[in-house]
């Protein structure tokens, strides 16, 4: 009569569990790095919804003077002559551990609006940056996107390299 083995032996269940350790090991920092990718891509979405309509403005009134910014519903406004309150562009949506914050700046041949959101850092270290739109006078208007380098000490940030420009919107 011969003994038949069914199953696996120890050493074969432990080879498995290894590979297994492996993979993982190497996939979950890439997992982690396409979350924070997401959430700096909503953003960026986000705020470039508002390009038309700040374009549009900026156009009409040569600056972005009486735009204000709403955070009690992420709206961004403009004040009319008769004092009133208009939304322009759709809201900046709500997120968990997401702050968004307006800023404009300008000179005589140029205005500048700037979104910034900034991510918890519990929520997504190096996810926080800047949305800008910067307009010359003669109607030229150009947006660039930066994004902060918080948690990539000396080494390459992966998410710089979403093609919108580093370092380039104005102080």
């Amino acid at each position: 009569m011969k003994n038949v083995k069914k199953g696996f032996s120890l050493v074969e269940l432990m080879v498995v569990v290894a590979i297994i350790g492996i993979l993982t090991a190497i996939a979950l920092p890439m997992y982690n790095i396409a979350v924070k990718k997401a959430k700096t891509q909503s953003a960026i979405g986000a705020a470039q919804g508002f390009r038309g309509p700040l374009m549009a403005w900026h156009d009409e009134h040569n600056s972005f003077a009486n735009l204000s910014f709403s955070p009690a519903d992420n709206s961004i406004r403009m004040r009319t002559l008769e004092g009133a309150q208009i939304n322009i562009g759709t809201n900046l949506p709500s997120q968990r551990g997401l702050e968004w914050t307006v800023e404009t700046t300008g000179t005589d041949t140029l205005s500048i609006f700037v979104i910034n959101f900034d991510f918890d850092n519990d929520i997504c270290l190096p996810c926080s940056g800047r949305w800008c739109i910067a307009c010359e006078l003669d109607e030229t208007c150009t947006v660039e996107v930066q994004i902060t380098d918080t948690d990539f000490s000396g080494a390459v940030n992966p998410l710089i390299d979403l093609g919108r420009g580093e370092n380039s919107c104005p102080p």
